[in-house]
C-alpha cells in the first residue's frame, strides 16, 4: 500500500540576523518523520531572536508579518496548499496565533518515542474539552500498538456528584461503608477493580441521592472496544500510573519540542 505524504512548515526562532527586507530563508529537513502508513517532509524558516523589543514598533512588527507570510505562500504553493503550518510557542505568544497540530504529527511522535521499546501498559490523557472525533483521533494513534497493549489507564480528574461534595462523600460512604473517592481511584487495588467499585458506589449514590450520574460516553465506548476486539483492560486513575507509557493528547508543546529538535538537530537543505 502506498504511503501517505504530508508536508509541515514549522516557524522558529534561531541565532542569526535577518534584515526586515531580505527575504525569508525556508529550508528542507532531510529527516522525513514517519508513521504508521505516512511520512512528513518538514519545511522550516528561522526569524531572529529577540523580536519582543523588535515588535515594540507597529511598523517593524507589520514589516516582519509580510516577511512571514510571504514565506508561507512559498511554501504552500509548493505543496499545493495543503501544507500544515505551525509555529513554536514564543511565535505563538507574539503573534497571538492559536493553532493544534494534526493526528499525523502526533502519531510521528508517538512512533517514535515507541521504537523499539515494548509499552504494554499505556496512561491516556484526553484533554478537558473535545467532540465526538476524539474516539477516531485515539484509534488511530493507537490501532498499530493495540496488539502490544494489555492494559490502558484513563487520567480522569477526581470525580464528584452535583449534590455537593460533602452530600456526594457522605452518600458514597453510606452506601459502601470505608469507600472514599480518594481510597476508590488511588487505592491499593488494581485498576479495574478500582474502577468498578467507584462506578458501583456512584450508581448505588446516584440511587440514594437522586442524582443522574453518567460515565463519559467516548472512554467508555473505548474501553468496550479495547477489551472485546483485543482483550485489553482498562481503568481510570487521577494520575499516570508507574511504568506506564503517558499519551497526553492536549500537549501540542511535545509536538513542537519534536519538530524542533528535527529541524536543529538533522542535516537540512536550503531550499529557497
Amino acid at each position: 500500500m502506498e504511503k501517505e505524504s504530508r508536508a509541515v512548515y514549522y516557524v522558529t526562532t534561531g541565532e542569526g540576523k535577518l534584515k526586515i527586507r531580505e527575504k525569508l530563508p525556508v529550508y528542507h529537513c532531510d529527516r522525513t518523520l514517519s508513521y504508521p502508513g505516512g511520512e512528513i517532509h518538514v519545511f522550516f524558516s528561522f526569524l531572529p531572536d529577540g523580536l519582543e523589543e523588535e515588535f515594540r514598533k507597529k511598523r517593524k512588527r507589520r514589516k516582519r508579518e509580510q516577511q512571514l507570510l510571504e514565506a508561507m505562500e512559498r511554501v504552500t504553493g509548493w505543496m499545493n496548499g495543503t501544507t500544515e503550518i505551525l509555529f513554536s510557542d514564543n511565535l505563538c505568544r507574539l503573534f497571538d496565533r492559536e493553532q493544534s497540530a494534526s493526528d499525523e504529527l502526533y502519531a510521528a511522535w508517538l512512533f517514535q518515542k515507541l521504537k523499539g521499546r515494548s509499552a504494554p501498559h499505556f496512561s491516556l490523557e484526553l484533554p478537558e474539552e473535545y467532540g465526538f472525533l476524539m474516539r477516531e483521533k485515539v484509534l488511530f494513534l493507537l490501532q498499530p500498538y493495540l496488539k502490544r497493549i494489555n492494559r490502558i489507564t484513563f487520567i480522569t480528574k477526581r470525580w464528584s456528584l452535583d449534590v455537593g461534595d460533602a452530600e456526594s462523600m457522605s452518600a458514597m460512604e453510606t452506601v459502601v461503608p470505608g469507600i472514599s473517592e480518594k481510597t476508590a481511584v488511588s487505592g491499593s487495588a488494581g485498576g479495574v477493580e478500582k474502577t468498578a467499585v467507584l462506578r458501583a458506589a456512584k450508581e448505588m449514590a446516584a440511587e440514594e441521592t437522586g442524582a443522574f450520574v453518567t460515565e463519559n460516553e467516548v472512554t467508555e465506548e473505548l474501553a468496550d472496544y479495547f477489551y472485546e476486539e483485543y482483550g485489553i483492560l482498562s481503568g481510570y486513575a487521577e494520575k499516570p500510573e508507574a511504568g506506564s507509557f503517558y499519551l497526553k493528547l492536549s500537549n501540542d508543546a511535545e509536538i513542537l519540542n519534536f519538530l524542533d529538535t528535527a529541524v536543529k538537530s538533522g542535516y537540512n537543505t536550503k531550499v529557497d
